[in-house]
């Protein structure tokens, strides 16, 4: 997603925020939910702020209360530390397979 040969801007996909209360190191809440959360599953999350800032995992869950990650972080985030979330569509190749998928 927004690599190399691809147009799209990753900053155009992801929004900053801050943790909401009681993070542990594999859910991080909301502090006021998006409208649609579940465009944020498969999608990224980087920690930006805090004791556990510099940490980057995947979204395994995201709803209403907030993100499940794929996998724990190695160091528990505080409330109000500061995050980024990367959605995860539109998708560059517009959902087709790439070249070397393509039958014969």
């Amino acid at each position: 997603f927004c690599d190399t040969g691809c147009t799209l801007s990753r900053t155009s996909f992801t929004t900053t925020y801050t943790i909401g209360t009681a993070p542990t190191t594999s859910f991080i809440p909301w502090t006021s939910a998006p409208a649609n959360p579940g465009r944020y599953v498969n999608g990224t999350m980087a920690l930006t702020g805090g004791a556990a800032s510099g940490q980057r995992r995947n979204i395994a869950i995201a709803d209403s209360s907030g993100l499940t990650l794929a996998y724990a972080l190695y160091v528990r985030p505080s409330s109000g530390d500061g995050a980024r979330r990367t959605k995860t569509t539109p998708r560059c190749d517009g959902g087709k397979p790439p070249n070397f998928m393509k039958a014969l």
